[in-house]
């Protein structure tokens, strides 16, 4: 009786060691076939920057070159819209960005806010002049004051800048911002404000 049951427990013992082998094997199998996995991908991927490599410059290029515009644009990365920042046009120059100006406004003036020039990438170093000028159909160049600034870390800040020139009557006027890198850059911006004798005026009742 004694030695039934001894038997029974031997192979009870067994079966466990064997459930356990078993085991051991699979796990072996799965990270033998995972480091095989790896190898073989590495291999595929050398094997192809080997025959195609164009294909891998390309993509690196690509990826350079799409860090560089997320760097300069200023923005955070989940922000997907195309929109200038509060505050700011978008000049018919993809590099450039200026402050907007008031759509009609009187010669000789403040404005009511210090006019800014934003460079969105970084070609443009620290203490390029950047000079304004405005100019219509009627006044091709109209007089300005405070009409350049310099560059700094992106920004040119126009102190007090003033238009002097008047625009005529139902004409604006179309700004030329005029970055004096090598070679010159330009920005315009079309119908950009209004300049008149006696600015805007209630309507006449």
């Amino acid at each position: 009786m004694h030695e039934e049951e001894e038997e029974e427990e031997e192979e009870e013992e067994e079966g466990e060691r064997d459930r356990k082998g078993g085991q051991i094997v699979i796990n072996v199998h799965l990270s033998r076939s995972g480091e095989t996995l790896s190898l073989l991908l590495l291999t595929l991927s050398e094997l192809c920057f080997f025959f195609f490599p164009s294909l891998f410059y390309d993509v690196i290029e690509r990826g350079r070159l799409f860090l560089v515009a997320e760097c300069c644009s200023g923005r955070p990365r989940q922000q997907r819209s195309t929109a200038p920042p509060r505050g700011l046009v978008q000049t018919d120059s993809p590099n450039f960005l200026c402050s907007s100006l008031p759509q009609h406004w009187r010669c000789n003036k403040t404005l009511p806010r210090t006019f800014t020039v934003v460079a969105l990438c970084n070609d443009v170093p620290d203490g390029v002049v950047v000079a304004v000028m405005a100019g219509n159909d009627d006044n091709c160049s109209a007089e300005l004051r405070n009409a350049t600034a310099t560059m700094k870390q992106g920004h040119a800040h126009f102190n007090d800048l003033r238009f002097i020139g008047r625009s005529g009557r139902g004409k604006s006027f179309t700004l030329s911002i005029n970055v004096l890198t090598s070679p010159p850059q330009i920005a315009t911006v079309h119908r950009a404000i209004k300049v008149t004798v006696d600015g805007q005026r209630l309507p006449r009742r």
